[in-house]
Formats: structure tokens, sequence, C-alpha cells
């Protein structure tokens, strides 16, 4: 009789069977659980590629008017050196004017130097 005591009971077919619908149950929600996690790191994947996306198209949108803006001082530049190139012409072409190696008399230097006052203004632009 005590080897009957002593011998652990066995679980009815009942338990055993409402055993399994648990761990079914807890199968399935731990399941839907992981199905949810992947769900929203998929979505937190798309969203990142998305801005990222849209990051990129910013970054591109202001690297294009950076350089328009670029290309538009460049252009400034090239018409200021191209009106200083004018006026130290003009500056070369009054010496040739007047025949001398120098600048003399009160009338041509006054000449020169408005012209040369001019250039020099166009250079602290």
């Amino acid at each position: 009789m005590q080897q009957m005591q002593s011998q652990p009971q066995q679980p009815d077919a009942a338990t055993l069977l409402a055993t399994a619908e648990i761990n079914k149950a807890q199968a399935q929600a731990d399941k839907v659980r992981v199905d949810a996690e992947i769900a929203q790191s998929s979505e937190a994947r798309a969203n990142a590629l998305a801005q990222a996306k849209i990051d990129g198209d910013a970054q591109k949108l202001m690297l294009e008017k950076f350089l328009k803006l670029e290309d538009q001082r460049i252009e400034q530049q090239k018409s200021i050196i191209e009106a200083q190139n004018t006026m130290a012409r003009t500056l070369e072409t009054i010496k040739n004017a007047i025949g001398a190696p120098q600048i003399i008399g009160d009338t041509n230097v006054e000449a020169y130097k408005k012209a040369a006052d001019l250039v020099n203004q166009s250079l602290d632009m």
C-alpha cells in the first residue's frame, strides 16, 4: 500500500486536455505578439526609409539652390571683372591719347585721376 501512496498520481485526461489547451492558447498569443512586433518593425523601417528619402530630397534641393546661387555669384564676379578690365583699357586709352609716358598737366591729371578713382571704387566692391 505504501508503494501506491508514494507513486505520483497520473493526471486524468481532462487535466491533460486542459493543459494542452492552455499551452495552445499561450502559443497562439506568442504568435500574435511576434507577428505584431514584426509588423511594427516593418512599419518603423518603412517610415525610416521614407524619412531618409524626404531628408535626402531636401538636402538635394538645398544643394541645387546653393549651386545656383554660386553660379549667379560667379557670373556677377565675371561682370565686375569685365567692367574693371574695360575701365583699365579706358585708362590706357586716355594715357595713349595724351601721347606722353607720364600724365602731365592739371586737366590731364584730373581726368586720369577720375578714371582711376572709378577703377578703384569698382575694385572695392
